[in-house]
């Protein structure tokens, strides 16, 4: 396929293709180091704002998502199988039944999940300690 450049993009561009036609969606432009590092920087800044919110901010932003995917899944299914290649209606389904479920059983089990794991460890003690390192490229 060729990924000729549009007169407002770049030739240097990322083409979004529906994987089931090969058609190009959409093209943008590829960052320059200094968009990158702004980019990686906001990340982090989002990063540093969830790791601050206790287990229960997140499970309701988690289950807040859920609802939100579940009301409008039908509505994002085509945009979804176009990027995905899946037929509408599957990823219709996914968006509105699939993601919310998942997304409720971390909300649900997120304190299990993150907790602490003692080990039995010959002459010692151990633990396994679950914490996120934040942004990685």
């Amino acid at each position: 396929m060729s990924q000729q450049a549009s007169p407002t993009v770049p030739s240097q561009a990322f083409a979004v293709v529906d994987p089931r036609t090969d058609e190009v969606i959409a093209r943008y432009p590829t960052l320059t180091d200094d968009e990158l590092r702004a980019a990686i920087g906001r990340a982090d800044a989002a990063f540093q704002g969830w790791s601050r919110l206790d287990v229960g901010e997140r499970a309701a932003v988690l289950r807040r998502v859920a609802d939100l995917l579940e009301a409008r899944g039908e509505e994002l299914g085509p945009i979804a199988a176009r990027e995905m290649g899946a037929e509408p209606g599957d990823a219709g389904w996914q968006l509105s039944v699939g993601a919310p479920t998942q997304f409720r059983y971390f909300a649900d089990h997120g304190a299990q999940l993150l907790a602490d794991e003692p080990l039995d460890w010959p002459g010692g003690e151990a633990v396994v300690v679950k914490r996120a390192l934040g942004v990685i490229l």
